[in-house]
């Protein structure tokens, strides 16, 4: 069927815009993996829905039967991307998942089923005054990446390297890791700051080689200048199936373990601030070497409340605002203009 109506919750973790859609909620029940992604694409596209950069799919009726995983789960999310492709997980989704599973079930910690691994989301003190906030796992983190190849045959590791192809763009001396979180990262470790269209062209040019078959997610990461004692990189992100973003969670995390497992930058790296042109987050690395994965703090953000009608066949939709949340955007628009401000003092 190609009329669906259900409830929705336009959201941001980082400015990083989602539409979060309950399964459990949409009429008729059930969808499937076609009608998520003609609906990502609708709903994500400016000219017939919002400007959003993916749709979160939670608590998925049947997702027990598609995957198998052997921790016990409270609840579930799948991320479509805007072109209608499915991500390996969303970190900055994954706290907005959260919040919404933790307050509709009235407890301060949920474990989302992600398709590879279940990870827990918690309520977390806020790192900005006003600004609701969500500790979550992002991870397995996996150094040997099988999506990334060398004259058609798996690499087994690429860390601290430099890449020929991007010396004109990005510059000789930036360094590369390339890692799996799970979605597949390649960071680049940068002295000076460079402008993200540069990076976008960067992005497109090695796209379009055999290196990563399977797509990337390229993020270049600058030290800044210490404040009290604070540990704080820059990372500015072109997204697999998104492009240029604000935000990318799974960047953040990604970045901040190259930085406290293969580089000098800070004596002391751990918890990292990680700034971006969204906001900034918290990782915490100290649990990775056991359980592979980071700790990950930061907003997520209810903007409105909605009632959705789309049509997937004419590929329309129309919607009516049930509540707005006016002073969630106040507040984070303080974060952001902070997090500004800190952004342009990188170290050289």
């Amino acid at each position: 069927m190609s009329y669906l109506s259900f409830p929705a919750i336009h959201c941001h973790g980082s400015n990083n815009q989602f539409i979060l859609i309950d399964e459990s909620r949409v009429q008729p029940l059930i969808l499937d993996d076609k009608q998520r992604s003609l609906l990502s694409q609708v709903l994500c596209h400016s000219d017939y829905g919002f400007a959003t950069d993916g749709v979160l799919f939670c608590n998925q009726p049947d997702f027990s039967q598609l995957i198998h995983l052997e921790s016990e789960y409270d609840a579930s999310m799948r991320m479509f991307n805007p072109n209608g492709s499915e991500a390996e997980m969303c970190g900055n989704g994954l706290r907005c998942a959260g919040r919404y599973n933790i307050e509709n079930n009235q407890s301060t910690e949920s474990k989302i089923a992600t398709p590879q691994e279940v990870l827990r989301v918690s309520q977390a003190p806020s790192i900005f005054p006003g600004v609701p906030c969500y500790e979550s796992e992002i991870g397995p983190v996996t150094w040997r990446i099988s999506t990334m190849q060398n004259n058609g045959k798996p690499v087994e590791s690429f860390i601290n390297q430099p890449i020929e192809l991007l010396t004109d763009l990005l510059g000789s001396e930036v360094r590369y890791t390339a890692l799996s979180i799970p979605n597949p990262h390649l960071i680049g470790i940068s002295p000076k700051r460079i402008s993200q269209e540069k990076i976008e062209q960067a992005w497109q040019l090695i796209s379009k080689t055999d290196m990563f078959p399977q797509g990337i997610n390229l993020s270049i990461v600058n030290a800044l200048v210490k404040d009290s004692g604070a540990s704080r990189i820059l990372v500015t992100t072109c997204e697999r199936g998104v492009g240029p973003t604000d935000a990318c969670g799974t960047a953040m995390a990604a970045s901040a373990s190259v930085v406290a497992q293969h580089t000098d930058l800070f004596e002391d790296p751990l918890p990292i601030e990680v700034f971006n042109p969204g906001g900034f987050v918290i990782c915490d690395t100290n649990t990775q070497k056991a359980q592979k994965k980071v700790l990950l703090t930061g907003n997520a953000t209810w903007k409105k409340f909605l009632e959705v009608s789309v049509d997937l066949d004419k590929r329309c939709l129309e919607y009516v605002i049930t509540e707005n949340f006016e002073q969630e955007r106040v507040t984070y628009e303080k974060l952001q203009s902070y997090a500004q401000k800190v952004a342009v003092c990188v170290s050289e």
